[in-house]
């Protein structure tokens, strides 16, 4: 990618930034044998791609519309990305997809307490196997069960079946957030919010 122009980040080792004087920024991502490039200037990046492409062996498979499991679609000037392919296997696999929907990933004043018990090592591989599973969804585009699933990793090592029951709870949540997206939208006068939630470092 240097070869061409580009300078990789310092914050990001897969992504890249190609800017000349006189030209539009172009992003270019590399994972794994996957390249993407983005930019304003149509022209400046089919350019771009072309000298990739005769550089190294790609082929051009145009705009991009799936990405490690995740949609994207493109609507006048807004971009759209989900999950939900993925999530409907999730909730097929571990056989959720009629669950009730609920509102919240975990029930109010639902603290996870500590399991001094022996170990029971299928529990421990079942739960560890749903938390898996959120983790790429979290880590995707789902970023609103964040909180919850980062409170259950907690217990991986030594899982109770109360563990287990609020892990299997969260799959009512995503059965109803399943057609959810994150939107990147070009003329959107949002800005961004943070809230908290003061819980006294957990104390009941």
């Amino acid at each position: 990618m240097k070869e061409l122009g580009f300078e990789q980040l310092k914050s990001k080792t897969r992504i890249f930034s190609y800017y000349q004087i006189g030209t539009n920024n172009i992003i270019g991502i590399v994972y794994i044998d996957n390249t993407f490039f983005y930019g304003p200037d149509k022209v400046l990046l089919n350019e771009i791609k072309a000298k990739f492409m005769k550089k190294w062996e790609y082929r051009d498979l145009g705009e991009l519309s799936e990405f490690l499991q995740m949609c994207i679609i493109y609507q006048d000037q807004k971009i759209f990305i989900d999950q939900t392919d993925y999530l409907k296997k999730i909730l097929q696999y571990f056989q959720m997809e009629n669950a009730c929907p609920a509102p919240t990933p975990l029930l109010a004043k639902n603290y996870l307490q500590k399991h001094e018990g022996l170990v029971d090592s299928h529990l421990q591989k079942c739960f560890q196997t749903i938390i898996g599973s959120f983790l790429y969804l979290m880590l995707g585009t789902c970023p609103d069960i964040a909180f919850t699933i980062i409170q259950l990793t907690r217990h991986t090592v030594n899982p109770s079946q109360d563990h287990l029951n609020k892990a299997l709870y969260i799959y009512h949540y995503l059965a109803r957030t399943q057609y959810y997206s994150i939107v990147y939208s070009g003329d959107s006068k949002l800005r961004i919010y943070a809230y908290t939630d003061s819980d006294w470092a957990s104390n009941p």
